[in-house]
């Protein structure tokens, strides 16, 4: 029987929605939609220190229209023609297309198969003179692999001074490992670590297109040369905000998607379609024939996400969904691979 609910399984966003308080606070502002909003971010950064309380002051942080504008302010901060960038792919594209914006060299480490980890010495070995950043993504998009806090401060450490480390942590809430969330801490002694997170996934304001990135001060302040006056809406800010004072959501959010990537896990196990464990809020698949598994799937109006772009031909990415939805999904894999040419 064919599915008739278009089920959106491509996009990594919360199944959930925004926070109802999110919500309330947008309502509020209709009525102010033609007053121009505050000229700075500011408001969000105070917000954001008093969320962490990990003496961490409001210089600490910069906001901008998403983790991809923050990563699109970095690689401008940073990169030129004459600079060499390394990434790690499988991995979110975005990096490798911002730092060529800026013509700079791509220098490709894989991580490491089957597993997809971090290949340190080798990421090491890759340093060049002309280095000047080097992009992490933990958890890892699209793999769900992640990057252990003790070997990003072993890269740190090691790394020389003008090479800088960008984290790209806008996964970290759906990881059930704890190291994960103490990378902030390193901010203080490290200049040349940025940290970038994100309102689009744990917080469901992905329609709101607001990211931050965490640094010491003086790094923060080369990036913030670039940004434009009024460069966030009244309404992005206000519900950033919102949603940073809804930990009740924040955790409903979370705890679905762990409980959700645990039962897909499952299924895909006895289904045998190898896949990958995850921290994040989605999970890898790499089937016999990617292209064939995904037209079924959009034949019954499930939509999943093909790995080509990442660096990985042949894989699927499918984000957690809600219950009903997730079991859809199950039902419509466990069809196909009832099929000959499976």
């Amino acid at each position: 029987m064919t599915n008739t609910t278009i089920i959106s399984l491509n996009a990594n966003e919360n199944p959930l929605g925004s926070s109802p308080k999110v919500i309330k606070k947008l309502t509020q502002m209709i009525s102010k939609l033609h007053l121009y909003p505050q000229r700075d971010d500011s408001k969000i950064c105070q917000a954001l220190t008093d969320y962490y309380q990990e003496k961490l002051n409001a210089q600490y942080f910069c906001v901008a229209n998403s983790g991809c504008e923050i990563i699109e302010l970095i690689t401008r901060a940073f990169l030129t023609a004459d600079s060499e960038t390394i990434i790690c792919p499988p991995t979110f594209h975005i990096y490798e297309q911002m730092a060529k914006r800026q013509q700079s060299q791509i220098v490709k480490v894989p991580l490491k198969t089957p597993d997809f980890t971090y290949d340190l010495d080798s990421i090491l070995n890759a340093i060049t003179a002309k280095t000047r950043l080097i992009f992490t993504c933990n958890p890892n998009n699209p793999t769900g692999s992640t990057l252990p806090t003790s070997q990003l401060h072993t890269l740190l450490q090691k790394i020389p001074q003008n090479v800088t480390i960008v984290a790209d942590e806008v996964y970290h809430h759906f990881s059930t490992q704890s190291d994960i969330h103490k990378t902030l801490n390193y901010t203080h002694n490290y200049p040349n670590l940025f940290v970038v997170q994100s309102f689009s996934k744990a917080y469901g304001l992905a329609g709101m297109r607001l990211g931050y990135a965490v640094a010491h001060p003086k790094s923060i302040q080369k990036i913030r040369r670039f940004y434009r006056t009024f460069h966030l809406s009244s309404l992005a800010i206000e519900a950033s905000i919102a949603a940073l004072s809804d930990e009740q959501h924040l955790q409903k959010s979370i705890a679905l998607v762990q409980q959700q990537r645990q039962f897909i896990g499952e299924a895909l196990q006895k289904l045998q379609i190898r896949y990958w464990p995850s921290e994040g809020n989605f999970i890898l698949i790499q089937p016999q024939n990617a292209t064939r598994m995904y037209e079924y799937l959009i034949q019954n109006n499930i939509f999943v996400r093909k790995t080509d772009k990442s660096g990985l031909v042949g894989g699927l990415r499918i984000s957690i969904g809600l219950p009903q939805h997730n079991r859809i999904l199950i039902d419509t894999l466990t069809q196909y691979t009832k099929r000959r040419d499976a």
